[in-house]
């Protein structure tokens, strides 16, 4: 009985097809997400440590930790109208809970800026 090997130019071929389809899966991925950033201040000065979350309807909150400069990056956030949660020190207790947080922002596809200016 004969076998037939695998040509290099049939795994390359193979390889080619699995990474065009990773690719493809991913920019469907980046269709439906968008990517955030800005800053967070309390009183106008700049929340050095803490985590900023962005609640979708489904799944698990999408969360950023603060820089010392109060400064965030978000990637991979869910599209639409999602409550956001700031926790830090001296963060008045309404922003920390998504059930009774004002803090909402859009979130469309590609990258934005969105600041918070809290205040107790």
């Amino acid at each position: 009985m004969f076998t037939r090997r695998p040509t290099p130019l049939s795994i390359l071929s193979a390889t080619l097809v699995l990474f065009l389809a990773l690719a493809g899966a991913n920019r469907a991925a980046d269709a439906e997400t968008g990517s955030l950033e800005g800053k967070v201040t309390l009183n106008g000065k700049p929340l050095a440590k803490g985590k900023v979350m962005f609640h979708p309807k489904e799944g698990n909150a999408i969360t950023a930790e603060l820089s010392d400069d109060g400064t965030y990056t978000a990637k991979d956030v869910p599209l639409g109208k999602l409550p956001v949660t700031i926790q830090g020190e001296g963060v008045p207790k309404v922003f920390t809970d998504s059930k009774t947080t004002p803090l909402q922002v859009e979130v469309k596809p590609g990258k934005a800026t969105v600041d918070f200016e809290l205040k107790t």
